[in-house]
């Protein structure tokens, strides 16, 4: 059997990766960087398996094997062995094209399920996102500012029914970067996740500019009390607060994990196990794209069990009063004691407490075993990964016409920034 011929790339000079970070190479020594452009005989590329074999061509297509160096960079511990039972070669299903957005909120027209735009072509920088209620309602993430620049896949860091996460090098820095899996049904994961990070970007952008602190409500009993807290933070929630009976000032966003907002990648430019490690989460539910999405957050390491409680408990709160609840509770999407996966949080416009009952308020000792009256949305729909997104679930409901002091500012028209 022919074997693969990989070709060495020197890195980025800054920054070098610390000593303690052995243990993130999985075993690897050295985050070696590889592309298709030297060949470089076997004996004289270190950390690589004694044996490796090329893997399978998933289209059969020779020109993928043969076709230019991408702009991206691939490290040695992603040229893996696979030995799965793959679906049959499927068509590449060309992607949603977005050509540049002339609206003055960069919105692409590229339509969730009721036809609102959730993704926008301007830089996610430093600037303020729009703040009006209807934007809390139909948000635009923004796209990685960095968009432009290669990025150095480091590391596989896990994949699952959403898609998979690479460690990355980007501009000299590190970023986790969740590349999405498939477009083709309804409730596509990367939709929902680009407007829970637009709404955490908005709520972030809020309490760092607040003249005082926000106060929300501490005792939410359902959905009307979540789209309240968050109604908090919009401009029409500042300039008329709401007085709650249990209020207390919302939880500063210090410790939490942000999302640098959204980038497209080639089909081509992606690592060489990418292919692979997506069919694990779901492997009857297969689909090639000419190009995928992707979601860049900040790097977070791992850190050892029970020593940052309190990180913990911050994430919980700022979630909770933030108007947020949980999909899932997997401890592998939380790193340091942060949640580093928004695809687990279910924003105030898509919950059902009648389905779900209350948000549970927990604490950082219970949050991973509720108690027994607390029947989490795992344990609901079987421990399944894809509960979340089954087409049986209700329509998003009509927001705003039952909340006192919000139905009067609701748009009659398009929720769009």
């Amino acid at each position: 059997m022919s074997q693969q011929v990989y070709k060495v790339s020197t890195p980025p000079a800054e920054p070098h990766l610390p000593i303690e970070e052995v243990d993130e190479t999985a075993g690897v020594g050295s985050p070696l960087m590889q592309t298709l452009s030297k060949g470089v005989p076997r004996s004289r590329t270190p950390s690589r398996s004694s044996s490796p074999q090329r893997p399978p061509s998933i289209t059969g297509d020779p020109s993928l094997v043969s076709a230019p160096s991408p702009s991206n960079i691939f490290s040695a511990n992603l040229c893996l062995n696979f030995k799965l039972d793959l679906p049959p070669p499927r068509q590449i299903v060309a992607a949603p094209e977005l050509p540049p957005s002339t609206r003055p909120d960069g919105g692409l027209d590229l339509p969730d399920f009721r036809g609102y735009r959730f993704l926008s072509d301007l830089p996610l920088d430093d600037s303020p996102p729009a703040m009006r209620y209807k934007n809390f309602k139909a948000p635009l993430l923004r796209r990685f500012r960095k968009h432009d620049q290669p990025v150095w896949f480091l590391k596989r860091m896990g994949q699952g029914y959403e898609g998979v996460v690479y460690k990355v090098l980007v501009d000299r820095k590190r970023f986790a970067l969740k590349i999405g899996k498939d477009m083709s049904f309804k409730h596509w994961p990367f939709l929902n996740e680009c407007q829970t990070a637009a709404r955490i970007e908005k709520i972030r952008w809020a309490i760092g500019h607040a003249e005082s602190p926000i106060m929300v409500n501490a005792n939410i009993l359902d959905d009307t009390d979540m789209r309240k807290n968050m109604w908090c933070f919009s401009e029409e929630g500042q300039e008329n607060p709401v007085e709650f009976e249990n209020a207390v000032p919302m939880t500063p966003a210090d410790t939490i994990v942000r999302c640098h907002g959204w980038l497209k990648i080639p089909r081509k430019q992606l690592p060489p196990d990418f292919h692979y490690a997506r069919i694990l989460g779901r492997p009857d539910w297969y689909e090639e794209t000419t190009h995928y999405f992707a979601l860049v957050y900040d790097y977070v390491k791992r850190s050892p069990r029970d020593r940052e409680h309190y990180v913990l408990q911050e994430n919980i709160d700022f979630f909770y009063y933030s108007g947020f609840t949980y999909w899932f509770r997997h401890p592998n999407n939380w790193r340091g004691e942060r949640l580093v996966d928004f695809g687990d949080l279910a924003s105030p416009f898509r919950f059902r407490p009648k389905w779900y009952g209350a948000p549970p308020h927990s604490t950082s000792l219970d949050f991973f075993n509720p108690p027994k009256g607390d029947t989490s949305e795992d344990e609901r729909d079987g421990n399944q990964p894809d509960g979340k997104h089954s087409n049986d679930k209700p329509a998003e409901k009509e927001m705003g016409k039952d909340e006192p002091g919000v139905a009067a500012s609701e748009p009659n028209g398009d929720c769009q920034d």
